[in-house]
């Protein structure tokens, strides 16, 4: 299999960063009082190239694919679920609509891979097939289809970029995403099936069971393949064990890198999907922010892959995008903040300095 051929992928602007956390410094407050938000409008300056970093408009793409993969019990719902969904992501009816209304973000529905031919009101039909395949047996998409969809979501962030956007969020919608999300984590990091897999949307006992078994079942096909094809690559992973959604996030991740817009993951499937478009495009993971994490047991481990810190612990396991439209508000103030407050020099206060000795402030 081919690798995907895309332009290298330039370093954010660290001398932008580092104006952005002098400015921040120069804010009449404790220094890093406002800790982790400090740090990510750092980031997203750094990303931008400019110290005037800027976080609207936004706009969360949630992909939707079907997964083969189902066909082993691994969830407790059907695929036609992840159409009924999709209907309401059409609306603005889901949780993700509802949310972005508050949260004062656009939303935008792609059909990367549903089971059924029908167009859906108001979601983009990029279909490239109905469902993945079932890894355990096979893999999940070919090394055409692999690279349609990852294509799909750099096109997609080019697309944002000249429409005005300045921060991508990836969401996805896919009965049983979870169990090739681990599968790829698993592939990437060697990690045991065993302390990665979660029950999902709420599998029992019974049903977490089958999940781990299809999981190191898809991963032995893979390997046995891999023995007579070792050109092992982060591509061939993907197709092996992915899915449609899965590999458009990704896609939309190392697209939002090219094009110098900060990508805000969601929960566990958006992590992977980062982890997966780093493995392809090393230098990707400096465009990525963390919103969330969420209660699935890998993402603690696919986090730590990226570097990445959560902003929020939530215990929230919805999907969509609605993770980081938790955290898209307190991003806003942090800027409000860093833009209008006031700073030591206007004031009677005596600047903080900083020493290495000590650590962030509190006081």
């Amino acid at each position: 299999m081919k690798d995907l051929i895309i332009p290298k992928i330039e370093k954010p602007d660290e001398k932008t960063g580092v104006l952005v956390k002098d400015r921040w410094d120069s804010i009449a407050k404790p220094l890093d009082g406002l800790g982790l938000l400090e740090a990510a409008v750092v980031r997203i300056g750094a990303i931008q190239r400019t110290a005037d970093p800027e976080t609207d408009p936004a706009v969360v793409i949630t992909f939707c694919g079907d997964h083969g993969i189902t066909s082993a019990g691994v969830t407790q719902t059907d695929s036609s679920v992840t159409r009924r969904v999709a209907e309401l992501l059409g609306r603005g009816e889901s949780s993700v609509g509802h949310m972005a209304g508050v949260a004062g973000c656009d939303t935008m529905a792609v059909d990367v891979g549903m089971l059924g031919k029908e167009s859906i009101p108001g979601v983009l039909d990029r279909k490239i097939r109905e469902g993945s395949r079932d890894f355990r047996y096979e893999s999940a998409m070919t090394e055409e289809e692999t690279n349609k969809a990852l294509q799909i979501g750099i096109g997609l962030a080019e697309e944002k970029k000249k429409e005005g956007y300045h921060l991508l969020i990836p969401g996805e919608m896919g009965i049983g995403n979870t169990t090739p999300a681990t599968a790829l984590l698993a592939a990437f990091t060697g990690l045991p099936v065993e302390e990665i897999t979660g029950t999902g949307a709420g599998l029992d006992t019974a049903g977490l069971k089958r999940k781990k078994d299809a999981i190191r079942q898809g991963l032995e096909r893979f390997r046995k393949e891999e023995q007579t094809q070792p050109q092992k690559n982060a591509l061939r992973i993907l197709a092996s064990l992915g899915g449609y959604e899965l590999a458009a996030m990704a896609g939309l991740c190392i697209g939002g890198a090219l094009q110098h817009l900060p990508v805000l993951l969601d929960g566990y499937l958006s992590c992977v999907a980062g982890l997966t478009a780093e493995r392809l495009c090393p230098g990707v993971k400096d465009y990525l922010l963390a919103s969330h994490s969420s209660r699935e047991p890998g993402t603690t481990a696919v986090m730590k892959e990226l570097g990445l810190t959560p902003l929020v612990y939530a215990d929230c396991r919805l999907g969509e995008g609605t993770g980081a439209l938790l955290v898209l508000p307190m991003l806003r103030m942090a800027l409000e903040v860093y833009r209008k407050m006031i700073r030591f020099e206007g004031t009677k206060i005596e600047a903080y300095r900083r020493y290495e000795s000590t650590g962030p402030s509190d006081s």
